[in-house]
């Protein structure tokens, strides 16, 4: 049986920690990323109020709390020692391991990264997934190294991508598949079985931090596009576009046929208006208190933005006026 270590946040450090157990292993103390983060008598406010499933979750347990600043402090390495960790095991996790504190462990130091390597390195690969329109995606346990993501693989299990997937349902779906696949990984690790393979730095590609421009969506891009990006960043950004001089925010997106005569907004439905086939990307040809119905470049689809608002502080409670005011194309 290992002693493992769980070092990270969220839906992804709380399935590791059950799977774990599952597996048939020991968590044997966490670190979570308030400690690095949070001010200690804010932390114990939050803790008290609005606890995090992590925190409760190895409370309730009686998992120990390593309560150190940084991953990279004596203090931690001291502690990993004190509780002769055989691995510690890396959840959502934005500080990069100093060689001194990978290696503190007994056996090794594995992060468990939620995309295909070498493919979407970096910070919210569920976002990069989607708004790049992959068909598949994977959970990837690997050994660190000094840099983010680059390690040798120990382990990759692939997850389909729906084409309804958002964001988050991508991640509800990886974070159950690194769950499930820790009795391999561990059981791998304790045993022996599992050889590093070296990631293909050729076959690489990393995810940026978002920046304004990236969450702006505009009708010159194909409706698939649109369609990608709205869902990519949901439900941690809101794209948004202008029209009639005014920014929107959009919740969700669906790709319309033209050639139907019919289409549903939220489980209701609309008859399709007559268009031309010529007409101009971007014209509002159907809309309704929350939702537009827009042409694209593509003449035979248009794009239903639906759950929008206008952008800025409190004009929120005027996107139903401001839909109604909008023309419709005839």
């Amino acid at each position: 049986m290992l002693k493992v270590v769980i070092v990270g946040n969220g839906e992804m450090a709380s399935s590791l920690l059950l799977g774990v157990k599952e597996a048939g292993h020991k968590v044997v103390g966490i670190f979570r990323s308030e400690r690095k983060d949070v001010n200690p008598f804010l932390l114990f406010l939050k803790d008290l109020f609005a606890p995090t499933d992590f925190y409760m979750l190895a409370k309730s347990q009686g998992i120990p709390e390593i309560k150190a600043k940084s991953v990279n402090s004596e203090y931690f390495r001291r502690e990993i020692r004190r509780l002769q960790a055989d691995v510690v095991l890396v959840a959502t996790w934005g500080e990069k391991f100093l060689p001194k504190t990978i290696s503190t462990p007994r056996l090794c130091t594995v992060n468990c990264h939620p995309s295909l390597l070498p493919k979407h390195r970096g910070p919210n690969p569920y976002m990069s997934v989607l708004w790049q329109g992959e068909e598949k995606t994977g959970v990837t346990f690997h050994l660190m190294d000094k840099n983010f993501d680059t390690g040798p693989i120990l382990y990759q299990q692939e997850v389909p991508v729906l084409f309804s997937d958002t964001g988050y349902t991508l991640k509800l779906r990886c974070v159950q598949n690194a769950r499930q696949s820790l009795a391999h990984l561990l059981n791998g690790i304790e045993n022996a079985t599992l050889a590093p393979q070296n990631q293909d730095d050729l076959r690489s590609s990393y995810f940026k931090r978002i920046t304004p421009k990236d969450i702006y969506v505009d009708f010159s891009m194909a409706p698939i596009d649109i369609y990608n990006k709205v869902r990519a960043f949901n439900p941690w950004a809101h794209c948004y576009l202008k029209i009639k001089n005014q920014f929107l925010k959009i919740g969700h997106a669906q790709i319309v046929n033209l050639n139907q005569q019919f289409f549903m907004v939220k489980n209701k439905k609309y008859r399709m208006p007559d268009v031309y086939f010529g007409e101009k990307a971007g014209r509002v040809i159907s809309k309704g208190p929350n939702w537009i119905l827009c042409t694209t470049i593509d003449a035979e689809h248009a794009i239903l933005l639906y759950d929008v608002s206008l952008f800025g502080f409190c004009k929120g409670f005027l996107t139903k006026s401001f839909i109604k005011r909008l023309k419709i194309v005839k």
